[in-house]
Formats: structure tokens, sequence, C-alpha cells
């Protein structure tokens, strides 16, 4: 087996991990996580840089904008590692037909000789992927961005127990 599909496996199954994870608090406290998935890409993007930043991975950037739905307007936050792009809260979009999309989907991104991006699916879901670019959010600020919303302290003090992540400043 070659090292990316080796990397990819090992990280799709802790994105998958996660996201059950996430999921599981979501159940069990529904009147807190209010219309989850819709509106918390933000929000699961820096639960899941921690959950991964506990598991021992490193330089993970968040970007901005839809790198997976060439079909939505306005913007949208998910993870980037070492080539891989995750996006944790997918399944708040919808496909033709009313099916949703998958709710962990990891896509590999390539270059070709000539710099053209060449992106790999490796989901086991069907996504389409779109070509538009990204930009990257340099900062993560998780004071600015928990202080935002009014249940962010409750939610995240629910996830991070779930996670087995103390938080620390």
């Amino acid at each position: 087996m070659d090292s990316n599909k080796s990397n990819f496996q090992k990280l799709y199954a802790v994105c998958k991990e996660f996201r059950e994870k996430i999921d599981k608090c979501v159940c069990e406290h529904q009147d807190l996580f209010v219309n989850f998935p819709h509106g918390y890409c933000d929000h699961i993007c820096i639960w899941a840089y921690d959950y991964l930043t506990s598991k021992g991975y490193t330089n993970i950037e968040f970007r901005i904008h839809d790198p997976f739905l060439p079909d939505r307007d306005g913007s949208h936050v998910w993870l980037y590692w070492n080539g891989f792009n995750m996006d944790f809260s997918c399944d708040q979009f919808s496909l033709e037909g009313g099916k949703q999309y998958a709710s962990v989907i990891v896509v590999e991104t390539k270059y070709d000789k000539n710099g053209y991006v060449i992106r790999n699916r490796y989901t086991p879901e069907h996504v389409t992927i779109s070509n538009r670019e990204s930009q990257v959010l340099l900062e993560y600020d998780p004071l600015r961005v928990l202080y935002a919303w009014p249940n962010s302290i409750k939610e995240r003090d629910i996830i991070y127990k779930e996670l087995g992540i103390v938080f620390e400043f």
C-alpha cells in the first residue's frame, strides 16, 4: 500500500471517530446544539483542530470558501493538513433530490507536472469537487471565536469532555 493511501486511511479513521463523538454529544444535548450541523462549520473545525492536534497532527490550517460544493455561495470553513482537505460539516448541504452529503469528507489535493490542481477523492461517499480557490485563515483565536456565540462555551465543554481534551489557553 502506498504511503499516501495509508496516510489517508489513518486520517480518515481519526476524522470519522471525531465526528461520531460529536454526533453523540449533539444527540445527548439536542437543546444546546440547535440545527446542528447547519452553521457549525467554524465551530466543528476548531474542535477538530484541537482533537487532531491531541492525536499528534501538526501544521493544520483553517481554510475558507467551498472546495467541495461548486454550486454553493457564501463561506464555508474546513481544515487542511499535509495535502488533505477535511470537511466535518458537509452534511449541512443537500444534493439534488434532498440526499445529504457525507458528514466527513477527506480529499487529497495534488498538482500535476504543470502546476495544475488535481483533486483525488478518497472518501467512500460520492462527492463532486469544485476547483474553486480557497483562502488560508492564518489566525486561530479560540477566545474570539468562542465568545462570538452565546452557547459556544457550553458546547465546547461538552464536546471536549467527550473527546478527552483539556481546554487550556
